[in-house]
């Protein structure tokens, strides 16, 4: 039998390679064998058409080979023998130590995946530097995302407070760590909020989970690297609990009010307060709008009264006009609104503001900051057992406004607009919770009727000749 040409018009062999055999001649069809050691299952027998295939398939695997260096002596060349022995060598004392078998190979990508991640950090910021961006970046105004003025600097002061925190305990994380979702970073985040900020209020909670997640919305929106999603994302709801029943929650009966009055003015260190806590008790405003406990200087300023020359027409007491800014351009009126709101400090309010000067021999002040101790205010409502859980978001303003809506019963336009709700709120949550006679036991609270030791009269007017 002839020998069989292994280059011919029907067989083809490439040295190292393998071959290829014409199975099929009118339709140029060829068989290829390359069963080398190292080559794939899939390039090994394929049908190719055309003598150029085989030639092309010829020269995939001879590059594959080379590539990967399938010759032995090139393969061990590349091998440091002892960088291998001392390899093998901790393998084993892992695996004896954790009692579990690896081969080699899952050693090395297991370690080229740890070193790959290392890389990743290099490539991304620390979560640190990202929170200086965010802050720097909320100060001016393309970082307001409600408009295009610029955040009031007790706002960024607040949420630089907050981050830095946030800081101290995340800050040396790169920020591809805190996006990917093995590393569950709302789990930690919210493992510190509940360390940290235990007895804060639901309100306070939420917003400073959504400080929190628009910082990550930021890090998205600058590194559009990450391909991940905001882990944050949804998780402030969950803090708003008042938003999970329906109807207005709780709100302090008149003897709550009257006691913590009381006490305040019965204690020569509390009794401080007592102006502030008659614009809390007896205006509707809002606690941070009256005195902010993270900054000093925001308090209301007696200038808004006008002198005390704006009379309510509805409550008989004075009309407060709270500007949107301050001259130093801080807010003033509510942080929820950019214009100029009025207040209506009931007569009892004023009242208890007048005796707290006359102790001291003072008239009413027509200028200045409103004082206030957050210390003090907290010893009061802990030694009343109205503190914490106890004292809820926001109770001071749902208290007044449910017995202003009861006691003025025909003035709810006055009082919606005063207090900073619509229509719809004051019949949902306010109408019809209080009955008349708790509303006009609220507003009969002041000095004059819990019996405290009277203010000097040099200086005092009554309140029936102010509009003389």
């Amino acid at each position: 039998m002839p020998k069989v040409k292994r280059n011919s018009d029907s067989h083809r062999r490439r040295k190292g390679v393998g071959t290829a055999t014409l199975l099929d001649r009118a339709k140029g069809k060829w068989r290829l064998n390359c069963p080398r050691k190292g080559i794939p299952k899939q390039l090994q027998r394929p049908i190719v058409y055309g003598i150029r295939e085989v030639e092309n398939h010829f020269d995939k695997l001879e590059y594959f080979l080379k590539e990967h260096g399938r010759n032995k002596d090139k393969l061990l060349n590349k091998i440091d023998l002892d960088d291998l022995a001392i390899a093998v060598r901790y393998k084993d004392k892992f695996e004896n130590t954790h009692s579990i078998k690896l081969s080699l190979e899952e050693v090395v990508i297991n370690g080229i995946e740890k070193l790959e991640l290392d890389l990743a950090k290099q490539d991304f910021p620390t979560l640190a530097e990202v929170i200086d961006d965010y802050i720097a970046f909320r100060a001016t105004p393309e970082g307001n995302s409600k408009g295009d003025w610029i955040i009031d600097k007790n706002t960024i002061t607040s949420e630089k407070t907050f981050l830095v925190v946030i800081k101290s305990e995340f800050g040396k994380l790169s920020l591809n760590e805190v996006f990917e979702t093995d590393f569950n970073f709302k789990g930690k985040a919210d493992k510190l909020f509940n360390r940290k900020w235990r007895n804060s209020a639901p309100k306070t909670l939420m917003d400073r989970a959504r400080i929190l997640r628009m910082t990550l919305d930021y890090a998205l929106g600058q590194y559009p690297a990450l391909k991940q999603q905001n882990p944050l994302t949804g998780w402030e709801r969950t803090f708003n609990k008042a938003r999970k029943t329906s109807g207005i929650k709780s709100i302090l009966t008149p003897n709550e009010v009257r006691k913590i009055f009381e006490r305040a003015a019965d204690h020569s260190q509390w009794r401080i307060n007592i102006p502030y806590m008659a614009l809390l008790f007896f205006t509707g405003s809002r606690p941070f709008d009256v005195g902010d406990t993270k900054n000093a200087a925001r308090r209301w300023d007696w200038s808004w009264f006008n002198g005390w020359k704006h009379f309510s027409s509805v409550s008989n007491g004075y009309i407060a006009t709270l500007p949107p800014w301050n001259v130093d351009g801080t807010k003033a009126s509510s942080k929820k609104t950019q214009v100029s709101q009025d207040r209506d400090l009931t007569p009892n309010g004023y009242e208890w503001i007048r005796w707290y000067f006359g102790t001291q021999n003072q008239t009413v002040p027509n200028a200045g900051k409103v004082e206030f101790s957050r210390a003090h205010w907290n010893n009061l409502r802990k030694e009343l057992g109205l503190y914490g859980a106890q004292w809820e978001q926001d109770i001071t303003r749902r208290t007044f406004a449910t017995y202003a809506h009861c006691h003025w019963a025909n003035q709810s336009e006055h009082w919606c607009e005063h207090i900073g709700h619509d229509h719809k709120t004051y019949r949902r949550y306010y109408k019809g919770k209080s009955t008349s006679l708790d509303a006009a036991e609220f507003f009969d609270i002041s000095p004059q009727n819990i019996n405290l030791e009277s203010v000097s009269t040099n200086f005092i007017t009554a309140t029936k000749q102010r509009s003389a």
